[in-house]
Order: structure tokens, then sequence, then C-alpha cells
């Protein structure tokens, strides 16, 4: 890959948001059973300042999901899916000082959850227990629950200067900032009931249990960008530039595994 990557090995994906209509506005929204987007775009200061917005959102909980339960045999075929949801927001503000410079800033957010819908058992038995109090017939009951919360998202926010230095001079400042961000929770509950009859008052023993695991993973880059581009002639081209760039890594798992008697 060419040196301005900065050394990337892959996965290069170079995308550029437009910038806003700089005289007259526009927009369109899509309502589907999936999911809506929003996109509007015009001049702040006609001329000189535009925007330009687009969003999406997904409610498969709100709309299909209901729908395809009443079709379905299995109410908990589509448990799994139930909280399957994303959303995601861009937007950029450009500015014009004049014909030769230009300062834009660009936004983006966006996130994607997985949350299983929570499943549980309970369990009733019989066993002969003998002890102090003699041999007789307990009542075991246990009952376990799960549930399982997935999420992952993007923050971006950049701010690009661009300068016409002569018209065979070109440069381009950047300073961005980028986020990646990753939570997986597993929670589990359980507990043990042990008593000689269905009477509270004839308990044996108890036990409850409420664990849960917590992994994080977290990449945070700051980087600074300057360009320039030199144009001798119409075949000819030659790039020059410099980068400073700092990445965290935010790795960490949080495990509970508490158990009241």
């Amino acid at each position: 890959f060419p040196a301005q990557y900065g050394g990337r090995l892959s996965g290069i994906v170079d995308v550029s948001v437009s910038d806003g209509n700089n005289e007259t506005y526009h927009g369109s929204a899509t309502i589907g059973v999936l999911s809506a987007k929003l996109h509007a775009e015009g001049p702040i200061v006609r001329g000189k300042t535009t925007f330009n917005f687009s969003g999406r959102v997904s409610y498969f909980d709100a709309i299909a999901e209901p729908v395809l339960r009443s079709i379905y045999d299995s109410k908990n075929t589509l448990s799994q899916y139930s909280n399957m949801n994303y959303y995601d927001v861009t937007a950029k503000v450009t500015h014009k000082f004049n014909n030769n410079n230009r300062v834009s800033a660009t936004f983006y957010i966006g996130q994607d959850k997985v949350k299983d819908s929570p499943s549980s058992s309970h369990q009733n038995s019989k066993q002969i227990v003998t002890d102090d109090l003699g041999t007789y017939e307990a009542l075991l009951s246990n009952s376990e629950s799960y549930s399982t919360n997935n999420k992952w998202g993007n923050n971006i926010l950049s701010l690009h200067w661009e300068s016409a230095l002569t018209n065979k001079l070109f440069m381009n400042v950047f300073a961005t900032y980028s986020s990646y961000k990753y939570k997986l929770r597993n929670t589990s509950n359980s507990s043990k009931l042990s008593s000689k009859s269905d009477n509270i008052a004839d308990t044996l023993s108890y036990s409850y249990e409420n664990s849960y695991a917590q992994y994080n993973s977290g990449i945070e880059d700051y980087s600074a960008n300057l360009d320039f581009e030199y144009l001798p002639n119409h075949w000819n081209k030659i790039k020059a530039g410099a980068k400073f760039s700092s990445q965290e890594f935010i790795p960490m798992a949080s495990i509970c595994d508490p158990t009241y008697m």
C-alpha cells in the first residue's frame, strides 16, 4: 500500500463524505419493515457553509418480529433475533473561506446490538435424605436462567483543511479521532431449594447464585496528517507528507461468581 496509509497491511477502505449542496435544500426519508433512513443536505450560509446529514435505525423487534411470531408454530423460534438492532449517524459541515481554502468537519457514530431473550428452566425432584432429623423424603427445586448481551460500535471525528498554495501545489491537513468498542456480557442466575414439604417453614437449605462474565475490547486512534501534492504537468504527480498516530488498546475481562447460602 502507498506510504500515505501509514504502513497498513490490509483492510483499507478509503471513504469520503460528499459536501452538502451550497444552493438549495434536499432531503429524503425511507421507512421499511426492518429499518428507516433519513438524509438531508443544504446550505447553512448560502455559498459559504453547507451541511450533509444521514442516519439509519433498525427496529426488527418492533414490527417484523411480532408479525413473524404470529405465523411461526413455535413462539421461541425468533427469540434469539428479537433484540438485533443497529443505528448509525453521519454528518459533515463544510465552510469555504475563499476559492483556495476550505475546512470541513465529519462525524460518524454507529452501534450494533444483539441481546438474547433470557432463557430459563425449572426442575423439581424428590430425594431420600438421612440427617440429624432422621430419614425422610426431601423436595428439591432447581431454577436457572441465562441471558447474553453483545454490542459493538465505532465513533469517528475528522477535521480537514484543504488549501491551494499555488495552481500546482496543494496542501491537506487532517486531524482524526476514531474508536472501536466491543462488549459481551453473559449473565447466569440459579437457585436451589431443599425442603421437607411445600411449606416454606420446612425449608432445609437454600442457595442462590448470581454470576456474570463481561468482556470488553476497544481501540482508540489519534492521528494528524500533513500532505502535499505537486502537479508539475498533466502527466506527473508528486506526493509528500508526514503523519503522527497514537493507538491505545483497551482489553478488559470482569468475572463475578458469588454464591449466597
